[in-house]
């Protein structure tokens, strides 16, 4: 699809002065490895926006505005996008072309955004009055909600606040029409719910003055009854009292019997609880001695490099002697001994690690060097077949009747797979 001339870039303003007749990649070429260019580029692109009058009132002014915009806009792009579609040799000079790129993008995206201002700050001016009239709309609509919360009083001053709204300056014809119809409408419906609400209030403060009636002729009732279960009640704790005293009288001498068993019993606990005690403590240290001697047996297997009547390999065994092997009060007062067979037996474990890992170390060392050995003779033994087959085929090339010199030459060049369809073989 053809560009509209109001889309065309604004390149035709930059100066090639020795192009007949410059692409789009020569006109780039001159602003983005010439700053004077570039400047003088810009400072014609800038009168030529300035020349224009924008007029934000009328539809076409607006796009009047958008459009220029754009075509500052296009000419950056037509720009970026010549600097990024370079030759290989142009590549070699990349420095200088984004070097000299982003300020050039920056200083159109800044004309393109100076251009369209008028318009887009009429475009935010106009969705703010907008939202401005949609609010009084919103509101007046949600005005005639009437809660339970509500009293006649609340919705006629709401009623007075909505019927004292204007419409008019700042409205559209469709605004000002949806809004008179919302504001009659919720105005209808705030009378009616004022009407309504005055008659349930009028209806509540009756039926308040009839039960309050009601309530002070039962309360003089039962004010009398009262009296009645009064002098009752006088004579029921009277009769209370007595028997109270009886059966206080027949706690006491129950509770003094119990308390005379509970210290009997109580003794007999305790005696029974020190001799328990007593046993306790001595099974207790009888298994501890059990357990120490188990934990010994156990330590002088790992020493042997056994766990579980199984060989392990010595980093397993350290860590069963310093992980597995607990030295507390499980152990009771052999608690030293465990810890002294224990350590002793890491510390030789240890020992006999560290002599594993250096025969392990040596041998290493040992394979390396009699890698490097057999690498180093098999390239020796690789150069010398190289030679050999290339001094073949030079001598035999000679017997065509050239030079030396140039049966050397033509081998390498072979070898270099130079020569199309003709290979060594080694």
């Amino acid at each position: 699809m053809a560009s509209k001339p109001d889309d065309l870039p604004m390149l035709a303003l930059i100066e090639t002065p020795n192009i007949s007749a410059p692409t789009v990649d020569d006109q780039a070429r001159v602003v983005l490895l010439d700053g004077e260019a570039f400047d003088a580029f810009y400072a014609r692109m800038k009168a030529e926006t300035d020349k224009h009058v924008p007029d934000v009132t009328t539809d076409k002014g607006r796009k009047a505005v958008i459009a220029l915009a754009r075509r500052v806009t296009t000419t950056k792009t037509a720009i970026t996008a010549a600097a990024k579609g370079l030759t290989e040799a142009w590549r070699q000079q990349t420095a200088t072309v984004n070097a000299a790129r982003k300020p050039i993008e920056e200083k159109l995206a800044e004309l393109a955004a100076e251009v369209r201002r008028p318009v887009t700050e009429w475009e935010e001016a106009e969705a703010a009055r907008v939202a401005r009239n949609r609010a009084v709309i919103d509101d007046m609509r949600q005005a005639a909600t009437v809660t339970l919360d509500d009293t006649a009083a609340s919705v006629e001053e709401r009623g007075r606040r909505i019927h004292g709204i204007v419409i008019g300056e700042g409205w559209t014809a469709d605004e000002e029409a949806e809004a008179v119809a919302v504001k009659a409408a919720t105005v209808q419906a705030l009378v009616a719910a004022r009407n309504r609400l005055r008659q349930e209030e009028a209806d509540k403060a009756e039926l308040a003055r009839l039960r309050q009636e009601a309530e002070e002729r039962a309360a003089r009732e039962a004010e009398a009854e009262a009296a009645r279960e009064a002098e009752e009640a006088a004579r029921r704790a009277e009769e209370e009292r007595l028997a109270a005293i009886e059966r206080e009288n027949e706690r006491q001498r129950q509770a003094e019997a119990a308390e005379a068993e509970r210290i009997a019993k109580a003794e007999r606990e305790a005696e029974q609880r020190v001799r328990d005690e007593a046993d306790r403590v001595a099974r207790e240290a009888e298994s501890k001695r059990v357990y120490a001697r188990q934990i010994i047996e156990h330590i002088k297997q790992v020493g042997l490099g056994m766990i579980g009547g199984q060989a392990y390999p010595y980093g397993i065994l350290i860590r069963e002697l310093t992980d597995k092997i607990a030295i507390d009060d499980s152990l009771g007062d052999m608690q030293g001994e465990v810890r002294t067979i224990r350590d002793a037996t890491l510390a030789n474990v240890q020992a006999a690690m560290e002599r594993q890992a250096e025969k392990a170390r040596e041998a290493e060392a040992n394979e390396q060097r009699e890698r490097a050995a057999r690498e180093d003779a098999a390239r020796a033994a690789n150069r010398a077949h190289v030679s050999k087959v290339m001094s073949a085929a030079k001598e035999a090339i000679m017997t065509c009747g050239v030079t030396e010199d140039q049966a050397k030459a033509i081998v390498m060049a072979i070898k270099a797979n130079l020569v199309p369809a003709v290979t060594i073989q080694f």
